[in-house]
């Protein structure tokens, strides 16, 4: 597969390094600001027709049913990465299983909304046209129902909502957190 799917580097502006260890630093130095990303259509191109063939799906009901994951997570002490997932939930029998957790973008960098909004910019675009459009493949519409799930951080930075701790924490209504226990209080 990883052949058949084109990955591209997306390389990052330079900010000040969150390293402190000079070591660290110079062993990540050369890709420090270098993101990939695979082609979110070419990964659906190539899988679709497997598991069309084990009988996962069935070109009588072309409707995938995907979940889009992502977080921040820290490899090592020091150096911080992004990543973006999905799966196909259609595929009930290996939900649990890693090889079936499909990596969309991968980059080294901490969770803030300037990165995330340049680096998914792409897959937002493709998830858009698949789901007004849907993805011909050997002569059939598939269609597709979109699923986000994350931490609230990460939903919140990329939907550009405050963070779980600010004063007016819910995206829903404005309750502002000393307010929160007031039942007195008609919202």
């Amino acid at each position: 597969m990883n052949k058949a799917i084109n990955n591209t580097n997306i390389d990052l502006d330079s900010e000040e390094l969150d390293h402190i260890n000079i070591g660290t630093i110079n062993k990540v130095s050369r890709s420090e600001f270098i993101g990939g990303q695979r082609d979110f259509k070419e990964l659906l191109q190539y899988i679709i027709p497997h598991l069309v063939q084990e009988n996962v799906l069935s070109v009588d009901d072309p409707t995938l049913h995907i979940r889009i994951s992502g977080d921040g997570r820290n490899v090592g002490r020091k150096v911080k990465h992004v990543m973006i997932t999905f799966m196909i939930l259609n595929d009930i029998k290996n939900h649990h299983i890693p090889n079936y957790h499909h990596t969309v973008i991968l980059y080294p960098r901490v969770e803030k909304y300037e990165p995330l909004e340049f680096i998914l910019n792409l897959l937002i675009n493709d998830l858009r046209d698949l789901k007004n459009n849907g993805l011909n493949i050997a002569n059939t519409l598939w269609h597709f129902g979109l699923y986000f799930s994350s931490n609230w951080k990460f939903l919140a930075i990329c939907l550009g909502l405050n963070s779980a701790n600010s004063n007016h924490f819910c995206a829903w209504c404005l309750c502002s957190k000393c307010e929160i226990g007031n039942i007195k209080q008609d919202w």
